[in-house]
């Protein structure tokens, strides 16, 4: 299920054309109302803690509301607003809000080892494994804690995964953030052009034994269709490594499952107190295997950024039995939002149903553990080391006991 159904604006990540002029005002009274609204009537994951949260950020929000001016202000407060239901599939995106934020930075920043470090580097002044010290002079901790209510997330963990994005909703175009390293380095990015499309990779690990799948996306058909033909090119093998890590989600890879699995894998167990929900929960769904399924073993390589279609991938393998979970735990987010569209071209998602694990213990928030821990160390990201690689290759080697959590 997808994350974000318009995540890219959701999270500053598309690079519009050049700025444009100053966008219209909003009626700020008129959209708190309007998610006060859809919140009451749709959102399906209602809790004591979220409804005080709720409620006092409605406070905020209705007394700022007559002074909130420029439309850029108002995104602002509406954005905290939403994120005071602590749920990720809950979400308000304006495009006139991303428009005023084109930068993106050349790299990723990921919590390793109690701080914030450069991963996947494509940016010449700072290197990968550069340790991040400072965000417009605050320590990243402040920054994070000052923040924390402008991302959608259920948990600190989910938050500390959209520390970008945070920095996004903070700084626009007119005031880039200066961000300072370990090694005295700075940099205030700009608008860059767009890092190359992520693609399904696949190749032997050991030759005609063990195969690597990596899928970096379940959005739209081609990754799941490109996952499915790498799937079929090792259909023999004694076993195949999955990588999802990094993966955000998009459409649930049900092809890919039932060509995946040797048995019927579980599903999750849903609910919702919703007064209206997009839809209603769905009780003791399946997924069979399908005809000339694989029948090698499966393990599943995974990272805190693996969220909403992803854990669709992942779960049914973990808990079915099926595979072995290498890594981190996941993100912690699935679920089905009622959309809506309001004035201004805005869009409101508002999640209504509420998943468990098959189980009936909680997930949201909490995320997939993995049966064979492998945390990212600062270490082997500087040494250029795939130290979680490593370890799923070494779980793949050997036979495991398969069997549900």
């Amino acid at each position: 299920m997808k994350l974000l159904a318009a995540a890219a604006a959701a999270l500053g990540l598309a690079l519009a054309a050049p700025a444009a002029a100053e966008a219209p005002a909003i009626d700020a009274t008129r959209l708190g109302a309007e998610i006060r609204d859809a919140a009451q009537a749709h959102f399906g994951l209602w809790d004591p803690a979220r409804r005080a949260s709720f409620a006092a950020a409605w406070v905020r929000y209705r007394g700022a509301a007559a002074r909130m001016g420029a439309r850029d202000a108002v995104d602002l407060e509406a954005i905290r607003l939403v994120a005071s239901l602590r749920n990720a599939h809950t979400w308000i995106d304006d495009p006139n809000f991303a428009e005023t934020r084109r930068w993106r930075l050349p790299f990723v920043l990921r919590a390793v080892d109690g701080g914030w470090v450069v991963t996947e580097s494509r940016s010449r002044e700072i290197p990968t494994g550069a340790l991040l010290r400072a965000i417009d002079g605050l320590p990243p901790e402040r920054f994070f804690a000052a923040h924390r209510d402008l991302v959608f997330a259920s948990s600190n963990a989910q938050a500390r995964t959209l520390l970008e994005t945070m920095i996004r909703r903070v700084d626009g175009d007119a005031r880039p953030p200066r961000l300072e390293f370990d090694d005295g380095r700075e940099l205030m990015p700009g608008a860059s052009g767009d890092a190359f499309p992520p693609r399904v990779a696949f190749h032997w690990l050991v030759p005609d034994r063990i195969a690597y799948i990596a899928v970096p996306s379940f959005e739209g058909e081609t990754f799941e269709h490109d996952a499915l033909t790498a799937l079929k090119h090792f259909i023999d093998a004694d076993a195949i490594v999955v990588d999802v890590r990094g993966n955000d989600g998009g459409r649930t890879p049900v092809d890919f499952l039932e060509l995946l699995t040797d048995r019927t894998l579980p599903w999750w167990k849903e609910s919702t107190n919703a007064r209206v929900p997009a839809r209603a929960p769905v009780a003791d769904q399946q997924i069979p295997p399908a005809d000339g399924h694989y029948r090698g073993r499966v393990v599943v390589l995974a990272d805190e950024r693996c969220a909403s279609a992803c854990e669709d991938f992942v779960m049914p393998l973990v808990y079915g039995g099926r595979a072995r979970l290498v890594g981190t735990r996941t993100y912690g987010s699935t679920g089905q939002p009622f959309v809506a569209r309001l004035d201004g071209g805005i869009t409101l998602a508002v999640a209504s149903i509420h998943a468990a694990l098959p189980d009936g213990k909680p997930f949201e928030g909490i995320g997939i553990p993995p049966t064979d821990p492998a945390p990212l160390r600062l270490a082997d990201v500087r040494a250029g080391v795939d130290a979680q690689l490593d370890r799923a290759l070494a779980v793949a080697e050997v036979v495991p006991g398969m069997r549900a959590r």
